[in-house]
């Protein structure tokens, strides 16, 4: 495999773990933000409170789009195996 395959390769699968990542993380950005500013408005000093809801957050988030946020990362994968011995040539 010449090392612009591989290239393409590294690239395929940063872009398929990214779109698993970031709904959830923009998700419990968004939260966070708002929680601040709900925080800072009532002059509420728990620290845990925001951590919870985020966590809570991105489990809804991952249970509810999963399976359609990791079809690219499986679509990769079937097509590595499909390659691999044309890749290790």
């Amino acid at each position: 495999m010449s090392s612009s395959g591989l290239l393409q390769e590294l690239y395929t699968a940063f872009m398929a773990g990214m779109l698993i990542a970031a709904p959830p993380m923009i998700a419990a950005a968004v939260i966070g933000v708002v929680l601040a500013i709900v925080q800072a408005a009532v002059q509420i000093q728990d620290q845990s409170l925001p951590q919870l809801v985020k966590i809570i957050v991105i489990l809804v988030v991952l249970v509810a789009f999963g399976v359609p946020l990791s079809t690219p990362l499986f679509e990769h994968t079937r097509r590595l195996f499909a390659a691999f011995h044309v890749m290790t040539r």
